[in-house]
C-alpha cells in the first residue's frame, strides 16, 4: 500500500488553534500582557504558514 508523504499534502491554516487559544484566554480572564504575547506568537505562526503556502512546490505524487 502506498501512502502520501506529508510533504506532498497542502499546508493548513491554523484557524482552529488560533480561535481555541483566544477563546480560552477570554474564558480564563487572562491579563492584557498575555493577550499581547499570544497575539505576537499567533502573528508569527500565521506569517510562517502564509510563507510556507506561498513557497510550496506542487509535485506529482505518483512520480519518483
Amino acid at each position: 500500500m502506498r501512502k502520501i508523504h506529508r510533504q506532498n499534502l497542502p499546508t493548513k491554516l491554523p484557524i482552529t488553534q488560533t480561535l481555541t487559544v483566544f477563546l480560552a484566554m477570554d474564558y480564563w480572564n487572562a491579563p492584557e500582557w498575555l493577550f499581547a504575547v499570544v497575539c505576537f506568537s499567533a502573528a508569527i505562526i500565521w506569517l510562517a504558514t502564509i510563507y510556507a503556502i506561498a513557497t510550496q512546490k506542487m509535485e506529482d505524487v505518483y512520480t519518483r
